[in-house]
């Protein structure tokens, strides 16, 4: 019956160690999800502030490309009406050309 007494007392403070052990594990285990959830936001916010950041280049990149755009039309205006001068500076050269060769004529 000593043996048997001590086997059970042996069997109950194991069986508490156990008990105590599983305790602590559902603790760290909570703990472990709450962590994990605070991740989880961390992720979601980061992503977040991804998108936002994406966005935000996207809008500024066709903004920049309307800006170059109009740039083009500005220089190829200006080469246009530089070349239409120069063109009408040539036509006028001509006509006073014209103009000296018909006094020296007459």
């Amino acid at each position: 019956q000593k043996e048997e007494s001590e086997f059970t007392e042996n069997l109950k403070s194991r069986t508490q160690t156990v008990e105590v052990a599983y305790a602590q594990q559902l603790v760290v285990n909570e703990n472990i999800k709450k962590e994990n959830e605070k991740m989880r936001e961390e992720l979601s916010h980061i992503q977040r502030m991804r998108e936002q950041s994406e966005e935000k280049y996207e809008k500024e990149i066709n903004r920049l490309k309307a800006v170059n755009s109009t740039a083009m039309k500005i220089i190829k205006d200006v080469s246009t009406r530089q070349t239409n001068g120069a063109f009408q500076e040539h036509l006028l050269s001509i006509e006073n050309q014209n103009s000296e060769l018909k006094e020296e004529i007459l």
